[in-house]
Order: structure tokens, then C-alpha cells, then sequence
């Protein structure tokens, strides 16, 4: 392609085919070249058809390399179509109209439109089957889930303002995903989709707002803008917008439409969300410069503005959470839901409608079943929690909830190591009541104190062993007597 590269340029010097003149520049585009892809772009005359026909004929004498016009295709930008027929037997190539797709983004579509996101919707919908919920657990769906939020549309976002509608939908199926529902099936959603989205700084679960992310992968651009003035798009939108004459935070003339302009109304984004430009970019002396906040080793940051957009968006706190990565994802979930009180106990069940054999206790079969009392309140509750504190050398403590132990644990002494250790041991104590609780519904098996509080001391030793970054924990001996003496 470097041959028919250097054939197009001096083609386009000496007039035999005449590129398209950008304004306000010297730039004459007549062709974009990408691997084995060609895009030639010229005047509609006669003669660019005809000497296009000749340079690529040329071509294929002088490399042994021919265009496939088969498929090719020829457009008119602003001509009738039965001469767009007529020009397109010269070349060999099938006449046709916009909008088109070169490398996978769209030419000419009105973005707008629903049907121009179809393809991103149907992947998502590919992606995020019902099938593949079935078979994951909650920590294993989210996870997909933002992978494919992460990955699957970046390339469309990247370029195109979303319309609400289509964010509204990509989301309605990340959430029927996470909670194994469709449209005609109705399932509990048992944590609103808010605190889903919402940061984890904030007392959300991380999962990112997908309109976020399309603010923050469009202002990339402004910073790529700004850094990379002589680069041959920066260029080319220089000519169309000419910003030089503009105030410094406007990077498009708001009468034109096309790509760019997409991108530089995503300062309203921003300012929906009552963030400035002037928290991205600074003004010294006239000149412009990055915050560092969002530039990580002279690179922009999208994770970072995300995040910022995200905090922004979602004022929900619900206090403090530690998110442990020595602690299983599915665990660490579940402590998450049980701390806003989002786990399915009998009492949940029953207020939502939802009909159960009995609300009573399945263990004690005293008292009506509430998430505080099988992980706290209960007589096999207080009996491994009181054992495990004891294992912990920690003085016996009584909690009537589960907010309670957690911020006990999370307060407890002065050495991070100690603190952070018996807040995984707490984290496994509430799962293990959570497990044996089920066990007892579903398989009718009774689990004594003593047995639980094995369960917790080898599946903890596993974590830290294999989880932990520092791989602290070896000795099995001194875990069983000290555990908080094994950091």
C-alpha cells in the first residue's frame, strides 16, 4: 500500500486527481490508507473518476496488486444517485449511497437515531445472555458485566454522544443480566441500580455508569486535541472549527455537525453533572496545561475522569466499605448486600411478596428470620462469633446487627495488618453463617459451632495464602492458636 500511497500523493500534487481542500489549510485529502483498506476521496468530476481508474490500473501493472471493486463501492456526497450509476462504470464498482461503514464506525449516519446503535445493542445483548447468568454466580455476573461495559462499545463511544434512550437500554440489559430476569420474567433486584453504578468510594458496588464513561471517553479528545496540535487530524479539525480564534474550553463552531462537534458538546455533559472544564484543564499565562489529577505518566486518564464523573453523579453513601482482595468476590459481595440489608432472609421474602414455608428461624425456630439475626442475633450466631473473637484472642463482644460487627472489626486495634486480617476473619465468619444457614433449609443438615468455626479458620488460612499479596500466612500451627499474630 506504501506504492499506491506515494502514487496518490504525487497524483494529487501534479492535478491529475484533485483531493477535497480543507479550509483555512494547505491540506489537500485525497485518500486514508489503513492495513488493506483504501478510502480515496476527491471532487466529483469526470476526471478524478477517470484518472483514479488509470492510477489504479497502474498500480496493479507495476505491483502485481489489484483493488477488488467487487467489493467496492462508489458514493456521491450531495449528487443525484443515477449519476452517482453512471460514474460507477469507469471504475468497475457498484454505485451506492450513504451512510456506510469504514472500519467499523459509521459514514454519514444520523447517530441520533436508534437504529444507528444497533449493532452495539445486539452485542451487548449477545454478550449478556440469559444462558450465561444461569450458570455464573452475582460476583461472577457483575464481573462480566463490566467487562463488557468496559470493552465491548468503547469504539462507538468513543466517537459518539450516546442518546439517553440507548444508554437507558445497554443498562436495563446490564441489570436483567445481574439479576437473571427478562422481559417476561419478573425477578427480585434486590440492590437499586444506582447503588450499583455508584463508586465504591461512595458505598456503591463499582460497576460505572456507562454515560459516564462516554463523557470521559469523548474528552480524551480534547486532551489529544490540545497536545498533539500538529498531527494531521488535529489539523484537518483546525481548518473546519478554526479554534485559535475561539475562547481556549470551545473546540468546535456550534453551527457545523459532524463528528467533532459530538465530541465538543460533551462539555454538557460535564456541566450537567456540575463539573467545570477548568477542573480538567488549567490556564497559566495564557497557555494551557493537563491537571495532573487526570494525566497518569503524560498519559489522559479515562479511568480517572470516569471515576470523577461517577463520584459526581452519585451522592449515595452509605459508609465505609471494605472491598478485600484477599477475600473472595462472591463473599466480599455478599458482606456488601448484607450491610444495606440486601440479602434474601425470610422477613426480606415475605415484604416483597414472596411466599416461603415459614418466616420462622430455620436454626433456633424462635424468632422470625431477619439478616441481622441469623448473622448476629441468633444462638448459633453468637455461639461461632463468640468462639472466633476468642480464637482471635479478642474480648467476647454482643452485637445486635451486622453494620455492628463490621465496624467493630473495621475500628478494632491500631495496626492496619491486625485490623485489616480480623476484618477478612469477620468476612468469613458472616459467609460461613450465611452457608450453614442454607445448609440447614435446603439440604436439612445442622452444623455444630465447632464445626463452623473449623470451616472458617481453613477456608481464611486458604484466602490469605493464596489470595493475599504478601503471602503472610504459612504456618498452619500458628494460625490455629494466634491468627492476628500471623501478620
Amino acid at each position: 500500500m506504501e506504492g499506491l500511497n506515494v502514487m496518490m500523493k504525487a497524483a494529487n500534487e501534479k492535478g491529475i486527481f484533485d483531493g477535497v481542500h480543507i479550509p483555512n489549510t494547505n491540506i489537500s485529502l485525497s485518500h486514508l490508507f489503513y492495513a488493506d483498506d483504501a478510502l480515496f476521496i476527491g471532487d466529483w468530476s469526470k476526471k478524478n473518476v477517470y484518472n483514479l481508474s488509470r492510477i489504479l490500473r497502474c498500480f496493479y501493472v507495476v505491483s502485481g496488486l489489484k483493488v477488488n471493486f467487487n467489493k467496492s463501492r462508489v458514493f456521491g456526497i450531495g449528487v443525484d444517485f443515477e449519476e452517482v450509476c453512471e460514474w460507477a462504470g469507469p471504475l468497475g464498482c457498484a454505485p451506492s449511497s450513504l451512510p456506510f461503514t469504514y472500519l467499523g464506525v459509521p459514514v454519514g449516519e444520523n447517530m441520533n437515531k436508534k437504529k444507528a446503535w444497533k449493532p452495539i445493542v445486539d452485542k451487548f445483548r449477545s454478550k449478556l445472555s440469559m444462558w450465561k447468568a444461569k450458570t455464573l454466580s452475582l460476583s461472577g455476573r457483575m464481573t462480566l458485566a463490566k467487562a463488557v461495559l468496559g470493552n465491548l462499545p468503547t469504539f462507538y463511544l468513543s466517537l459518539f454522544s450516546a442518546p439517553i434512550r440507548i444508554i437507558e437500554e445497554l443498562e436495563n440489559i446490564q441489570r436483567q443480566f445481574i439479576w437473571r430476569g427478562d422481559a417476561e420474567k419478573a425477578t427480585v433486584h434486590w440492590v437499586a441500580w444506582e447503588k450499583l453504578k455508584a463508586p465504591k468510594q461512595v458505598g456503591g458496588a463499582g460497576l460505572g455508569s456507562l454515560r459516564n464513561l462516554n463523557l470521559a471517553l469523548l474528552a480524551k479528545w480534547w486532551w489529544k486535541f490540545k497536545t498533539r496540535p500538529d498531527s494531521f487530524w488535529a489539523r484537518i479539525v483546525m481548518g473546519f472549527h478554526n479554534p485559535a480564534n475561539r475562547p481556549w474550553f470551545c473546540f468546535a463552531k456550534h453551527n457545523r455537525g459532524g463528528v467533532w462537534s459530538c465530541i465538543d458538546k460533551a462539555k454538557n455533559g460535564l456541566w450537567k453533572l456540575n463539573i467545570d472544564v477548568k477542573e480538567i484543564m488549567n490556564t497559566n499565562d495564557g497557555g494551557l496545561s493537563w491537571r495532573s489529577d487526570f494525566v497518569v505518566d503524560g498519559v489522559f486518564s479515562v479511568a480517572r475522569l470516569r471515576n470523577r464523573l461517577d463520584r459526581a453523579s452519585h451522592l449515595i453513601c452509605d459508609g465505609d466499605f471494605w472491598w478485600l482482595n484477599s477475600v473472595p468476590k462472591k463473599v466480599v459481595n455478599f458482606i456488601w448486600r448484607a450491610k444495606q440489608g440486601r440479602i434474601p432472609s425470610a422477613e426480606a421474602l415475605r415484604k416483597r411478596n414472596i411466599q416461603v414455608p415459614s418466616t420462622m428461624c430455620g436454626i433456633c425456630e424462635h424468632v422470625e428470620e431477619s439478616m441481622d439475626h441469623i448473622l448476629t442475633s441468633c444462638s448459633l450466631a453468637r455461639n461461632v462469633i463468640t468462639m472466633v473473637l476468642k480464637w482471635c484472642n479478642v474480648l467476647p463482644q454482643f452485637f445486635s446487627g451486622v453494620n455492628e460487627v463490621l465496624d467493630f472489626a473495621r475500628n478494632w486495634g491500631h495496626c492496619p495488618k491486625k485490623k485489616e486480617l480480623l476484618t477478612c476473619i469477620i468476612y468469613g465468619t458472616l459467609w460461613s453463617l450465611w452457608k450453614a444457614r442454607n445448609d440447614r433449609i435446603f439440604k436439612e443438615e445442622s452444623s455444630k459451632p465447632a464445626k463452623i468455626l473449623d470451616y472458617i479458620k481453613t477456608s481464611i488460612f486458604t484466602w490469605r495464602k493464596y489470595r493475599s499479596s504478601s503471602g503472610d500466612i504459612v504456618d498452619w500451627d500458628k494460625w490455629c492458636c494466634a491468627p492476628l499474630n500471623c501478620t
